[in-house]
């Protein structure tokens, strides 16, 4: 029970599937029945093609289970893209949050990088992010320096330091020490 002895119901359910060799998509939805309740409904996509691979979501949530904005409402989504070869590797992605009911409520985080493999277990990377607020034609940079040593095959260990940064959408883009670990499943490229 929650801690102010208010009971609540939660209900969730997905489906996911492979159209092909390549592309999986999926789709979930939870419900929070509750004194102050929430849905969250997300649909997903990933792709996988040799050297290139992809991640990608939409995603309404209201209520409870939206985050911490004081808007009714929230639509996030996020699009990835890695391409790989064997002494490197490019990521971009493009993470998106609007916090429905306020007007300055929309957030646009590009960004872009590349890790160098100086050997077969570790690599030296670089990204450049930003957060864009249209609404108020504010922009803020964020600078990421990393390198990752390969603990296991397809497992990474990342230490990162951001010179410059900023509170964005997701992790990893505040200034500061960060750490991430990278699983990938089924891998038989880095």
């Amino acid at each position: 029970l929650p801690s102010s002895g208010d009971s609540k119901v939660v209900l969730k359910g997905g489906l996911s599937g492979s159209l092909d060799r390549v592309w999986t998509v999926g789709l979930d939805a939870t419900s929070e029945l509750a004194r102050v309740g929430g849905n969250r409904v997300t649909f997903s996509a990933a792709m996988r093609d040799a050297s290139l691979e992809g991640l990608g979501y939409l995603r309404f949530a209201d209520g409870s289970l939206k985050g911490n904005s004081a808007g009714t409402g929230e639509i996030t989504s996020q699009i990835g893209l890695t391409y790989r070869a064997p002494s490197f590797q490019v990521r971009g992605a493009l993470n998106t949050l609007n916090t429905l009911g306020i007007n300055d409520g929309l957030l646009i985080q590009p960004q872009l990088g590349a890790t160098a493999y100086l050997t077969d277990r570790f690599g030296l990377g670089v990204y450049g992010r930003a957060l864009y607020q249209p609404s108020l034609q504010k922009t803020e940079w964020g600078l990421g320096l990393e390198g990752t040593f390969r603990v296991l095959d397809g497992l990474w260990a990342t230490v990162g330091y951001n010179p410059s940064g900023f509170n964005g959408i997701g992790a990893n883009t505040r200034q500061g020490l960060y750490f991430r670990l990278d699983v990938l499943l089924n891998e038989v490229n880095r």
